[in-house]
């Protein structure tokens, strides 16, 4: 599951949850012996056809009637529903009550999802749900999970409830977290979700932490972009109030990601002016990746007039990387201005990745056409994705490439490996 698809049910399921809370407990619908089946079934038909706004709301509040009279049947209904904001509600809706019923088979019947849509949707409602009810109930199951990327969903998700709950109790309950295996996550979690609202909070809470405390630059990052977005002096005079390290890189990067969605003309020359050094190269990095995203021909005149060195290659192969999905030809002539021979190797290794998702054939052949010191990590990205469709097909790619043979039984062997 990529990490855009992830991040676009998160914001789903931000827009629509203040939403679907209010609906839980607006109007009671009160006859006794009402046919919620067929009235949720009526109403869907409506939405669907789209005959007025109010059928939404209406579906919603019956629905939720309908699954705490009968569960079951509500929930294959919902299963039954193409994909569309009303199953994403409705799912959601079976999911609280599944939870409210049974923590214990609420987690049985979320097992029986495969990896999909639904799957990341339902994970979020229920740890948050979890949460709510029981943090450390919810926490054991987290820590059940035998997907680790589900895991830190599940953990994102649980210290978000928390703290929309009660950002106080949610920083003592992370405090007084003692399994060492997901103490530093915990902490983490808790900055991100309080950032979102309270940076200034999130930036003192991290300073009052235990020493050994750690925190993950990530979380660094996602402070510095919700404190940007709110007051960028305030954000860049803290970040480059922090030590040098992975955390002050990250914070740097966070905030040439905001500023450059706030003002491109006083973000570019705020990570010209920085001295060569790690801040520079995130900075810069962060100011071109954004911009990329919008521009990517003005982020790459941008990064190609910079000053020789690694915060310019670093520029150059986000700007390429970015630029993948739009022209994937322009991305690799970017990328090859790249100095640092590892930078560009890993950089057309990260555009083997993306343009094999959208064009398998025309990376094949780009891919095959380069060296083998230089295209290795390339060779092995498209040849994952066409071991995905088809492995004799990619096998048979890899033994007609011009490389050596060692090197087409190392890349042979590199599926089996990951």
């Amino acid at each position: 599951m990529t990490t855009m698809r992830f991040k676009m049910c998160v914001r789903y399921a931000t827009t629509v949850m203040a939403v679907l809370c209010g609906m839980m407990a607006f109007t009671v619908l009160t006859s006794c012996g009402k046919d919620y089946a067929a009235e949720s079934s009526r109403l869907y038909q409506k939405c669907l056809a789209g005959k007025d706004s109010k059928s939404f709301v209406e579906f919603m509040e019956s629905f939720s009637k309908w699954t705490q009279n009968d569960l079951a049947a509500a929930s294959k209904f919902a299963l039954q529903m193409p994909e569309s904001k009303f199953r994403f509600l409705a799912l959601t809706t079976v999911a609280r009550q599944q939870i409210e019923n049974s923590p214990a088979l609420a987690s049985k019947w979320f097992e029986s999802f495969p990896k999909g849509r639904d799957r990341i949707v339902l994970l979020m409602e229920m740890t948050s749900g979890l949460a709510r009810k029981d943090p450390e109930a919810a926490m054991q199951w987290m820590k059940s999970l035998s997907d680790e990327n589900e895991r830190d969903q599940a953990l994102s998700s649980i210290a978000s409830a928390l703290v929309v709950k009660n950002s106080e109790a949610a920083m003592k309950w992370a405090e007084a977290q003692t399994d060492g295996n997901y103490r530093s996550q915990v902490l983490s979690s808790v900055v991100s979700a309080l950032a979102i609202k309270h940076p200034e909070a999130a930036a003192k809470w991290i300073s009052l932490l235990k020493t050994g405390d750690s925190i993950s630059p990530m979380s660094f990052s996602c402070l510095a972009i919700c404190w940007a977005r709110k007051d960028i002096k305030a954000a860049k005079a803290w970040a480059e109030s922090l030590p040098d390290g992975d955390a002050r890189n990250s914070a740097f990067k966070g905030i040439g990601i905001e500023w450059e969605n706030i003002d491109i003309n006083a973000a570019k020359a705020w990570a010209e002016s920085l001295p060569n050094g790690d801040a520079r190269v995130y900075a810069v990095s962060g100011v071109a990746r954004e911009w990329a995203k919008k521009a990517p021909e003005d982020a790459a005149k941008w990064t190609e007039g910079l000053q020789a060195g690694a915060a310019r290659d670093h520029g150059l192969a986000d700007v390429a990387i970015e630029w993948t999905d739009k022209d994937p030809e322009a991305a690799v002539k970017l990328a090859g201005l790249v100095k640092d021979n590892g930078m560009r190797c890993w950089t057309f290794s990260a555009i083997a990745f993306r343009w094999s998702g959208k064009d398998i054939e025309a990376a094949k052949k780009w891919a095959a056409g380069l060296s083998e010191k230089e295209g290795e990590l390339a060779m092995k990205e498209v040849f994952r994705a066409l071991s995905k469709k088809d492995s004799a097909v990619a096998a048979a790619w890899i033994e007609g490439l011009s490389i050596s043979q060692g090197k087409k039984t190392e890349i042979l062997k590199s599926v089996e490996r990951k």
